[in-house]
C-alpha cells in the first residue's frame, strides 16, 4: 500500500517525520522495520483487531506487553506502508493511516483469521501472575510501576519460588511424576520440585505440558504465563494449547 487514501500522506513523509537518516538503534536510511515494534503490532492485530481498529502509536504502545517505544512502532508501519518490510508482515489486515495530523493515527482492517478470544490472550503479565497465583497459590511474585515518556505502567516478574509452585500445580493438573520420583519411593515430588533451578522448571514445562517457548529459556515471559494460565486457571487441556 503506497499511500493514504485520505490524507496523500507517503510513506517516505512519514518515515522522515519520524527521523529517518538519524541512529538511535531503530532511525537509519533505508529503515525496514522493527522487530520490536512488529511484535507489538503482531499482538495488537490478534488480540484487538476483530473488524477494524483506528489507533495511534502511542495507544498500541500502552495496549500491549511489548518494551516499545511509540515512534519505533510509527516509523515501521511508516516502512510498511512504503513497501520496504518483509512482504509477509501483517498479511491478516490491511493497513493505512487514517490521520496525519497529530496524533497521527492507523486504520487496521481484517481480511484474514481472527481474533484469539482465549482470556489468557486479553491479559497483561501481571494479571496473567495474579490469576496464576490466586488459582495455585503460587507466591512470591513481585509487582512495580515503571514510568516513561510522562506514562505509567504496572510490571511484575516472577521468582525461582514462585515457579516451583506453578511446576508443582503442573505436575498435579498432568499427572507428571519425574523419574528421579518415581523411582525412589522414599523421595516426595514437592521436595524435588524444591530442588529445581530456573532452567529445570522449564524442562518440567516441555516434559509435562509441552509448553516450549524461547522466553521460557531465560524468564517466564508473557507467552509462558499464557500457556500456563490456559492449563491451571481455564482448564485446557496441554494438548490444547501450542507455544
Amino acid at each position: 500500500m503506497s499511500e493514504s487514501a485520505e490524507s496523500g500522506t507517503t510513506g517516505k513523509e512519514i518515515l522522515e517525520d519520524n527521523g529517518v537518516g538519524q541512529t538511535d538503534g531503530y532511525r537509519g536510511t533505508g529503515y525496514t522495520g522493527s522487530k520490536t515494534a512488529k511484535k507489538a503490532i503482531d499482538e495488537l492485530i490478534n488480540e484487538f483487531v476483530d473488524q477494524e481498529r483506528i489507533i495511534s502509536p502511542r495507544s498500541i504502545a500502552n495496549a500491549v506487553d511489548v518494551d516499545v517505544r511509540p515512534q519505533e512502532i510509527g516509523k515501521t508501519l511508516g516502512a510498511y506502508l512504503k513497501g520496504d518490510t518483509p512482504g509477509d508482515w501483517f498479511d491478516e489486515v490491511e493497513v493505512s493511516m487514517w490521520r496525519d495530523t497529530s496524533p497521527k493515527k492507523w486504520r487496521f482492517v481484517r481480511v484474514a483469521g481472527e481474533v484469539d478470544r482465549r482470556r489468557s490472550q486479553h491479559l497483561q503479565k501481571p494479571q496473567l501472575v495474579r490469576e496464576l497465583s490466586a488459582a495455585t497459590g503460587a507466591e512470591g511474585a513481585r509487582y512495580r510501576t515503571a514510568t516513561r515518556d510522562r506514562g505509567s505502567w504496572e510490571k511484575a516478574s516472577v521468582t525461582l519460588a514462585w515457579m516451583q509452585d506453578i511446576i508443582e500445580a503442573i505436575c498435579e493438573r498432568t499427572d507428571y511424576v519425574p523419574s528421579e520420583v518415581a523411582d525412589d519411593p522414599e523421595r516426595d515430588r514437592r521436595d524435588w520440585v524444591d530442588d529445581l533451578t530456573q532452567a529445570g522448571t522449564t524442562q518440567v514445562l516441555r516434559r509435562a505440558a509441552g509448553i516450549d517457548d524461547p522466553g521460557a529459556d531465560t524468564s517466564w515471559n508473557r507467552e509462558t504465563l499464557q500457556a500456563l494460565h490456559d492449563v491451571l486457571v481455564a482448564g485446557h487441556d496441554p494438548s490444547e494449547v501450542s507455544v
